[in-house]
């Protein structure tokens, strides 16, 4: 009986062991897809996007993809955006030939608050569509993207520095 009872204690040892591995496996792969998430924030580099129209909050129709264009897409329940738009502003009045657009995820009225005024003309604030968000596969605020004037994707850098160098370096080279 006893050779009985232990040969059942070790069985539903293993079963526990079994589950808890089970759960551990679930979860590493919960962590695999989130990873992988975060490095696909955007458009795949060399695909080419459809060009979308955006309505600015000035409500001007903008169409996205018609020139040299870098967009910045955030969200304006996102606090740490912040830095990252200031220096995106401050990129734009260096660079006059590349149009760069401000798209904000949000209610129009949210946007308002968050737009930047003092910009050079060239510099759009756009309010992020559900469509513009799913076609161009923004998954993480902030999404820097760079595009051609055809619409081809050139880059996805994950922080301002790496704009800043694309756009002095690879970029220039599509740009004349």
């Amino acid at each position: 009986m006893m050779i009985l009872a232990l040969g059942i204690v070790n069985l539903l040892l293993l079963l526990g062991v079994y589950k808890e591995l089970t759960r551990l496996q679930k979860k590493t792969n919960n962590i695999s897809t989130f990873k992988k998430n975060i490095q696909s924030s955007g458009p795949a580099v060399g695909t080419t996007v459809a060009k979308l129209k955006l309505e600015s909050i000035n409500g001007e129709s903008i169409t996205i993809g018609d020139k040299d264009t870098v967009l910045l897409v955030v969200d304006v329940r996102c606090s740490y955006c912040s830095p990252d738009i200031d220096q995106f502003i401050s990129a734009s009045f260096n660079n006059k030939n590349i149009n760069f657009m401000l798209v904000v995820n949000g209610s129009q009225e949210e946007i308002k608050k968050l737009a930047p005024t003092n910009v050079p003309d060239s510099f759009n604030t756009l309010i992020a569509s559900k469509t513009f968000l799913m076609d161009y596969k923004v998954k993480l605020f902030p999404t820097f993207i760079v595009l051609s004037s055809s619409g081809k994707v050139m880059g996805l850098p994950k922080i301002t520095s790496q704009l800043e160098n694309m756009i002095s370096t690879k970029m220039v080279n599509f740009l004349q």
